[in-house]
């Protein structure tokens, strides 16, 4: 039975829709050192062997798997395709020539031109969105097939969807700034907007941990504000006009950019009255750098202090070790900011510690806004954020900090910043933003439930 099993699988081809690889299974050559015994240039042969081995694989698997860096070697996916998938098949074998040839027309059936830029296709010809490595924008993204969920299931709402769904009398406005011009390090957190609401695909809208259903939130997106590009002293002006136009009733979410958005955010939404205004950063950072050069991503919250915010409105929690200065904890000091560290965060819980400051914060002021700067998270879970660092939070943490932030009903507006897709790895950091969304979207529900 072995050895019919065993002639039967001599010559056998490995089958799928992207990939043909050809694995001869002829009679068993002699080992690696008979070879070298018998022979002196056994090695070399070995060698050559090798090589020729490892081209065949790496010419057939260049578009596979989905997610190269090359935008021009992705390959499309969906759940159509995957359950279409034939199976294993033993045939003929097929060439490395052939199998270029086969890899090179799935890539120019998935990838067509639609209007200015490429979309996906389905096995109908038809535009299914932007390939996984493309943003609006025209950059790649980093996180490959992470981005692109093609199952259509009724049981199952999506996110996405859930965001696209234009409610004439929101509870949720949701606003794209994508500026990252103002930003101490190279960034483009300006594509970030657009990247969390592709990956929202990915997430369902029940929140299992809590029992809470995000359709309980009527929401309306308001797409990408017109800010890309603008320099770092022209970005602000616009930014405030913007947020000062907003209906004041519904709670309001941003997603950045970097966090050089925060400070006209707020002078925007306060019209002028920063007297009512508290703060609480999610942040490894203090961002209380100097304003001398401009209004740059490290120095919103000595920005808005000099515009006139009260002592003792901030509240910072996630203070990393290593990540900020003597000096800049002196300044802090000095005008009552209040620190959190992550020792704290550690000991107590993210939740509870964000809810006792928003607690603290509402006897101080009128309303409060909460500033996400994702790279709170520790580096290992943030590699999309350029200032994250070793010793930060999980995104479980950032999670219940988040939903904690929703939950509190003196918070009216929350940003989402300092994360790069460009730079991100997997996906993760985009992932873990739009995990941080969606956690804020989850407690506001239950405020609206009670």
């Amino acid at each position: 039975m072995r050895r019919r099993a065993s002639a039967r699988l001599r010559h056998c081809d490995r089958v799928s829709p992207a990939i043909t690889v050809t694995t001869p299974c002829g009679a068993r050559g002699p080992s690696r050192s008979s070879m070298c015994l018998r022979n002196p240039s056994g090695m070399a042969v070995l060698a050559a062997r090798s090589q020729e081995s490892s081209t065949r694989v790496d010419a057939l698997l260049a578009c596979w798997p989905p997610g190269p860096p090359l935008v021009s070697k992705r390959q499309r996916s969906s759940s159509a395709e995957i359950t279409k998938r034939p199976p294993m098949r033993i045939g003929a074998p097929v060439t490395r020539a052939a199998g270029r040839r086969q890899g090179a027309q799935s890539l120019s059936r998935s990838l067509r031109s639609c209007g200015s830029r490429l979309c996906r296709r389905d096995g109908d010809n038809q535009c299914v969105g932007a390939p996984w490595g493309v943003l609006a924008g025209g950059g790649r993204r980093a996180a490959g097939s992470l981005f692109a969920m093609a199952i259509f299931d009724p049981f199952w709402p999506r996110a996405d969807t859930w965001l696209a769904s234009a409610a004439a009398s929101p509870d949720l406005i949701v606003a794209g700034v994508p500026s990252s011009s103002a930003s101490l390090s190279s960034s483009d957190a300006w594509r970030c907007p657009a990247a969390v609401r592709a990956v929202l695909a990915r997430f369902s809208v029940f929140d299992g941990e809590t029992g809470t259903d995000l359709r309980t939130v009527e929401v309306a997106d308001l797409g990408d504000w017109p800010v890309e590009g603008l320099d770092m002293h022209t970005m602000p002006g616009e930014v405030r006009s913007l947020a000062a136009a907003l209906d004041p009733a519904p709670v309001k979410a941003f997603l950045g950019g970097d966090n050089a958005v925060t400070r006209p955010l707020v002078n925007g939404l306060a019209v002028g009255d920063l007297d009512a205004v508290g703060i609480l950063t999610l942040d490894a950072h203090h961002d209380v750098r100097v304003t001398d050069t401009g209004p740059s991503n490290g120095s919103p919250i000595r920005g808005l202090i000099e515009d006139g915010l009260p002592d003792g409105r901030v509240v910072q929690v996630g203070i990393h070790s290593f990540a900020n200065s003597a000096e800049y904890r002196a300044y802090c000091d000095d005008h009552g900011i209040e620190i959190v560290t992550m020792t704290t965060v550690d000991e107590v819980g993210a939740g509870w510690v964000v809810t006792s400051a928003l607690n603290d914060l509402a006897r101080r002021c009128a309303w409060i806004y909460v500033d996400v700067d994702v790279d709170v998270l520790d580096l290992a879970f943030a590699p999309g954020c350029p200032g994250a660092r070793p010793g930060g939070m999980t995104p479980r943490q950032l999670a219940a900090a988040c939903r904690a932030a929703g939950l509190h009903p003196a918070v009216r507006a929350v940003d989402f910043v300092e994360v790069d897709p460009e730079r991100d790895r997997d996906g993760l950091t985009v992932m873990n933003a739009a995990t941080a969304f969606l956690a804020f979207v989850s407690g506001l529900a239950g405020r609206e439930a009670s």
